[in-house]
């Protein structure tokens, strides 16, 4: 187990994968009860995988 700081600062990726995986739980457990989620909902997701590609594209330059 590895603390969220820790893995931000060594897999900022897969923090960030983490993060659009709990953000999209959250929208799914929404979407169950209204027809379309909130925005503010939406805006959380859409924020978490811009965060998520970002990390990911930042991880890519490192490896190359």
């Amino acid at each position: 187990m590895v603390c969220r700081s820790c893995g931000k600062k060594h897999a900022p990726s897969l923090a960030a994968l983490l993060d659009l995986e709990r953000v999209a739980q959250r929208v799914g457990r929404i979407r169950r009860h209204t027809l379309v989620p909130p925005f503010e909902a939406l805006l959380d997701l859409a924020r978490a995988a811009e965060v998520y590609t970002a990390s990911a594209g930042e991880f890519g330059k490192r490896v190359a």
